[in-house]
């Protein structure tokens, strides 16, 4: 038993210095993108998509990850879970093409200079934008933004950019964010 434990700390051990793209990632990242990963699984539950967003109903719910992806493969575990008793099909996207054909679009922060550009691509298609930890993200039209705050992920939700995009949010989701205000 003594030799489980082992090489779990060591396999943790390895996780924790090689993330994606055998860039160093700190143990306590792997552990917020976890969470952040948990928080997609969960909006996509506590989020209603308009009949039309799908084009059957055995289709797969798509969830496309733009720019760079800080999570150590967390997203992409998504992979292959059920969601709403759909699929979830993870994607990576670069530039604009494709982003209105998924359901959840993750917005790593690499691209924090070009969020109005992706928010002006998916228009008023049905996509679930989730930024990831820059303060404003949200007001510049961007759905759900994450955020640090004192050590702990919490996220802000923009409910007039939701609106536009025909998708309808949980209240219980709604009194665990922060709504906020567009500039749009």
């Amino acid at each position: 038993m003594k030799k489980v434990y082992q090489l779990l700390a060591a396999m943790v051990f390895i996780l924790a210095a090689v993330g994606a793209g055998h860039e160093r990632v700190s143990f306590a990242t792997m552990q917020e993108y976890q969470v952040k990963a948990a928080f997609l699984m969960n909006f996509a539950k506590f989020v209603d998509w308009p009949p039309a967003a799908f084009s059957d109903d055995h289709a797969p719910f798509v969830l496309g990850i733009v720019g760079d992806d800080p999570s150590g493969g967390a997203i992409e575990a998504l992979n292959g879970q059920v969601v709403k008793n759909r699929t979830i099909k993870v994607q990576r996207l670069s530039g604009t093409d494709g982003l209105q054909l998924c359901h959840m679009l993750y917005i790593g922060p690499s691209e924090s200079a070009h969020l109005r550009g992706v928010a002006r691509a998916i228009g008023t298609a049905p996509v679930l934008t989730v930024s990831d930890g820059v303060e404003q993200f949200a007001q510049q039209g961007i759905v759900i933004n994450f955020l640090l705050v004192d050590n702990k992920i919490r996220f802000e939700i923009n409910v007039a950019v939701a609106k536009k995009a025909g998708l309808s949010m949980a209240a219980q989701l709604l009194q665990v964010g922060k709504v906020v205000d567009s500039e749009q």
